[in-house]
């Protein structure tokens, strides 16, 4: 008999293919460079797209026209939606019986072949061996298998929206969900899901859609043990994210009427008991669950808290019939084959492949001592990535520690000795255990801000799941952790994608614990290390610079100045409004293996007792003002100073949340000017540059086989398009160019100097935007121009890059800027480009 699962998953993946038919030219399909027009119509021929209800189609052509989701974000949402409208949601067992069956399903014995027979005969066979590991499940439970850092949660978060969507547009199809739980194994991963809630949700729903969830949407994050559920029952669009202990049946102990002679109580009889959030999701409708880091609630046992996330959501469906369970995990094997559920697979070394994630090479050492492996391992890091900044972000390096002993006693010392010996300050380092202070754990979460000045990161059972540091270029493991899970979940935390892809990130390890991992990843990635650093297909190619081409730029800056105010009338703090309560910690008591956690309970906390002095004199070194001022100011409010220190010494975290900043805004004024710098930017800096090109990519290569005095600051140009390349051909050979170079294929501020700042209404932050082509022309004038597809030059991006690229080129330098759509090159159509000429740019 073959493997079911194996079966399953092939015959699954081909009828999905069939009905989605994806084009032949790969420039047709979702991501590829054709017009979007074109693509549009490829996918809306599809069987797949006609067998859709109105509103999925609607929201599929708008994800397929903004192609923000990655590829593999799409094919699962894709196979989710075509297990629900077209499939008809089934149950696992049922999709494994359609499947495997197929159109021998229900047919009898005397209509079938002799090779049918034998085809029922094998498939019945695989279908009684599957649903004994099935579990019995009567509810719709599959496995989404994505590789780290590839957007599990945004795939969550546009499957909710689809499904609220859908239930709002049919309110009586039991298929679609009204409410949704997530569920993470730990607070880290519970912090990673915030990202539902601040997603653009224009990104992947129309905006009609999009206004009926930010009106309906309601979340709910059960991050703290005292935290209470507060959905009313038979409520809608609620999205409930917690980790399992504030969910999971929990087994209490409870005493027997039944006693001995001597009083003695019997060993009372364990049971499940549901706690409040528990009873709160049973009253909810049309519930569909979302199991993140899934891997948890599978396994060679199901004893245990973190196994029992099944038997819970077990429970739910006897009490909610469940419109489904999708479980997300990176790792989707045990014990070296993959679980029976998974219905989609994006392996790791695909992720690497496609640019999702960094490429990896690992390092591992044998018969070295521990102060020769932090020496080699520093110095192999600093070589490699030193100061140079991704998306203005430091690179790092993670060292994790068995003990916090072993963190403190040698490996820190160990370190800060390397570190002064290569000049490198120890300022550098951060530690993060279970007994930092809250301050070492702030740090620790904006170690991904371009304020960070962290690079190594020494971690003691921290930095695993949840932990999404794009910034992590290296990890390091020399001593055996305590279990072969965390060395696996650790060790790859490095690979994210940042910056100018590909980049590559090393994994130190020593020779026990790269044996170690090599095994876990054959057991839960099926895959192994020479197949994750093994490039298929593809060629390196270093880039070296040809001509130092530097230009003098003018970049708009804006200064923020801040004025004393002359005079401050009586400042009211309003301390006696202020929620004391929501300052008051709580502990969460655990008691045996069963880490059973009762309700919170307060703790009674140390507090700093200031007197008049001491409280004038911190508030002065805060806010740089006398200490006589302070007291002046402290006095004259309408609390008075003894007031304030009343509540201050009930709670000090007011003197630094409410008393300083209410001094600072009454006493300051802020203004922003602007204005503009002038800096010599390089069109190549810190080369040679190592880049990837597969098979298809070659025909964007090109080399300086002519036209060098002309072109060709680097020795490769890497283009992005046809298109490109085409109109670089034009240029280099037309008799009104002087000079033209190829400026958008370095797209890293370490490596390209030659961009500008735009802010992304969209996204809600500043970026860093690289043009396509600097061009002189004959008659001494410049031009930049940018490359675009022809549908895409009305998109609200492209246009903010378009504004701030006018004001920087045309406004404060006077070089024309051009933008250039796609068609138009396709046609030969270059005359516009040459209709006028503007004077050169200072020194360039």
């Amino acid at each position: 008999m073959t493997e079911p699962v194996a079966d399953f998953q092939a015959l699954l993946s081909a009828a999905f293919a069939v009905e989605r038919r994806e084009p032949k030219d790969p420039t047709l399909r979702y991501g590829g460079s054709g017009r979007s027009e074109d693509k549009l119509r490829e996918f809306t021929s599809t069987p797949f797209y006609h067998a859709l209800l109105p509103e999925t189609q609607n929201i599929l052509r708008h994800i397929r026209r903004v192609e923000w989701l990655r590829p593999p974000q799409v094919d699962a949402l894709e196979l989710y939606i075509y297990l629900k409208e077209v499939r008809g949601n089934p149950t696992t067992q049922q999709l494994y019986r359609e499947v495997l069956l197929g159109d021998i399903e229900g047919k009898s014995a005397l209509e079938l072949t002799a090779a049918e027979l034998e085809r029922l005969k094998a498939a019945k066979a695989q279908i009684e061996a599957i649903e004994q590991t099935l579990m019995g499940v009567d509810y719709p439970n599959t496995i989404y298998s994505l590789a780290m850092g590839t957007g599990k949660t945004i795939l969550v978060a546009a499957m909710i929206f689809y499904e609220f969507v859908l239930s709002w547009k049919h309110p009586d199809g039991p298929r679609f969900a009204r409410n949704a739980l997530v569920s993470a194994p730990d607070l880290t991963v519970i912090d990673s899901l915030r990202e539902i809630q601040a997603l653009d949700r224009s990104r992947i729903l129309p905006g009609e859609y999009v206004n009926f969830l930010d009106t309906n949407l309601k979340f709910h994050y059960l991050a703290d043990s005292g935290a209470e559920l507060t959905v009313l029952p038979g409520s809608a669009y609620n999205i409930i994210v917690s980790n399992v202990q504030k969910i999971i049946l929990r087994r209490y102990r409870r005493p027997s009427d039944a006693r001995t002679l001597f009083g003695d109580t019997r060993r009372a009889e364990a049971e499940l008991v549901s706690n409040r959030r528990l009873q709160r999701l049973q009253e909810l409708d049309n519930l569909a669950i979302f199991v993140d880091e899934a891997h948890h609630s599978f396994g060679r046992s199901l004893e245990g808290n973190l196994k029992r996330v099944r038997e819970t959501i077990n429970h739910l469906h006897t009490r909610t019939p469940l419109v489904g369970c999708v479980n997300l995990t990176g790792t989707p094997y045990v014990n070296n084959r993959m679980l029976p559920e998974v219905v989609y697979h994006y392996p790791l070394a695909d992720s690497i492949q496609d640019g999702h994630l960094k490429e990896v090479r690992f390092y591992d050492y044998s018969r070295v001592k521990t102060e020769e492996f932090v020496r080699d391992v520093v110095g192999r890091f600093w070589e490699a990535y030193g100061e140079q900044r991704s998306e203005g972000l430091l690179p790092k390096m993670a060292v994790y520690c068995a003990t916090i002993r072993e963190l403190e006693s040698e490996f820190r010392p160990l370190l800060e000795k390397v570190l002064v010996e290569l000049g490198i300050p120890t300022a550098k380092i951060l530690v993060n255990h279970s007994k930092v202070d809250d301050d070492a754990v702030r740090r620790f979460r904006e170690l991904d801000t371009p304020d960070s000045p962290y690079q190594f990161i020494l971690l003691v059972g921290k930095g695993t799941e949840g932990w999404n540091c794009r910034s992590l270029f290296s990890t390091a493991l020399y001593r055996r952790p305590h279990s072969r899970v965390f060395l696996l979940q650790s060790s790859m935390r490095c690979l994210r994608s940042i910056g100018d892809m590909p980049q590559t990130a090393s994994i130190f390890l020593s020779t026990e614990n790269r044996n170690v991992l090599e095994k876990e990843i054959a057991a839960n990635l099926g895959t192994s290390m020479d197949a994750l650093q093994r490039q298929k297909n593809r060629r390196r190619i270093t880039i070296k610079v040809l001509k130092a081409k530097k230009v003098r730029l003018k970049k708009p800056i804006t200064r923020i100045v801040q004025r004393r105010r002359a005079k401050i009338g009586s400042l009211a703090f309003g301390l006696d409004s202020v929620d004391l309560s929501l300052y008051e910690p709580v502990v969460t008591l655990t008691k045996g293996l069963e880490m059973r956690t009762a309700e919170a309970e307060k703790v009674y906390r140390l507090q700093r007792c200031y007197n008049s002095y001491s409280l004038v004199e911190e508030a002065a070194r805060f806010t740089g003002l006398p200490c006589l001022e302070v007291e002046r100011i402290l006095r004259q409010s309408d609390d008075g100073i003894d007031s304030v220190l009343d509540y201050v010494n009930r709670e000090n975290a007011l003197l630094h949340d409410v008393v300083i900043p209410a001094i600072q805004d009454a006493l300051f004024e802020y203004e922003e000017k602007s204005g503009s710098s002038e800096e010599e930017v390089a069109l190549a800096a810190n080369f040679p540059v190592e880049r990837y090109v597969s098979g298809d990519q070659e025909r964007l290569v090109m080399r300086p086989d002519g036209g060098r005095e002309r072109s060709y600051h680097l020795d490769h140009y890497i283009f992005d398009s046809g298109e490109e390349r085409r109109l670089f051909e034009m240029l280099l050979t037309h008799e009104r160019v002087e000079e033209v170079y190829f400026t958008g294929g370095i797209t890293d501020p370490a490596h390209n100097e030659f961009y500008i700042e735009y802010y992304d209404g969209q996204a809600g932050r500043w970026r860093r935007y690289f043009p396509d082509f600097f061009l002189k022309f004959a008659d001494d004038g410049w031009m930049v121009i940018e490359v675009k597809r022809q549908d895409q030059t009305e998109h609200p991006n492209v246009k903010a890059k378009d504004d701030a690229a006018r004001q920087v080129f045309e406004t404060l330098n006077g070089i024309l800027y051009h933008v250039k759509p796609d068609d138009q090159i396709r046609r030969g159509e270059i005359h516009d480009i040459f209709q006028r000429a503007v004077p050169p740019p200072a020194g360039a």
